[in-house]
């Protein structure tokens, strides 16, 4: 197993992914009780669950891949990929892990990795994730293999309007904000507890100056709100 001065090399040559092996903190594992077992039991709930309406989510880009739908845990302490997903975004992945009291079988803690770029519209972040070969007790598998938390929420300065359902990023005289489907104005007279919205994708809230009005755009055409 690699040590703390493995480098993986990025899609984009100019730039280099630090490679840690930096164990999970108690808060972590208070937070995640069941992080490190794998394979993960039966019985055990993701904190992000399918069909549940309090999910946060947005569209961004990590690395070279674009992501319709990522959620975020505003409460989690860590940022957190899969060994998979990893393996697919990078030009040079990285192998399971052993169990340390079982040598036989796969741990679920891969890693970390430091200053992994994630592109949300124009606005650029250097992201820490740690890495687990399963992801299941985080999230379910159909929402995907990435969750952001409190360090991507503290790094980005985003801030969640729960009762407008709207998630916003800005720097300088720039801000995009995301809007969850089913607060939409236009979806006020549906009643989303008998529709899965997970495959609804959010939208982007836009501002159109020459009319003075507000318009939605899809989430894969980014548009921007003017500070």
């Amino acid at each position: 197993m690699a040590r703390d001065s493995r480098i993986i090399d990025s899609l984009d040559k100019s730039n280099e992914i630090e490679y840690f092996d930096t164990f999970p903190t108690m808060e972590e594992l208070e937070y995640h009780e069941w992080l490190l077992k794998y394979p993960k039991p039966s019985w055990v709930k993701a904190r992000i669950r399918t069909e549940n309406l309090n999910n946060v989510k947005i569209s961004c880009n990590i690395g070279h891949f674009p992501k319709r739908q990522a959620y975020i845990d505003l409460e989690s302490p860590i940022n957190v990929m899969s060994k998979q997903h990893y393996n697919m975004i990078m030009s040079k992945g990285i192998e399971s892990r052993q169990k340390p009291s079982n040598l036989s079988k796969k741990g679920n803690f891969i890693g970390r990795v430091k200053g992994l770029k994630v592109f949300i519209g124009n606005f650029t972040y250097e992201c820490n994730f740690m890495i687990l070969e399963d992801t299941t007790s985080i999230i379910d598998h159909p929402l995907g293999e990435v969750i952001f938390g409190k360090p991507f929420a503290r790094n980005t300065g985003v801030v969640y309007d729960q009762e407008k359902g709207t998630v916003t990023f800005e720097k300088d005289d720039e801000k995009i904000t995301f809007k969850m489907p089913h607060k939409m104005e236009t979806s006020n007279h549906i009643d989303f507890k008998n529709i899965n919205i997970d495959s609804i994708p959010l939208f982007v809230l836009g501002s159109n100056d020459d009319r003075g009005k507000t318009y939605y755009s899809d989430s894969l055409t980014l548009g921007f709100v003017q500070g």
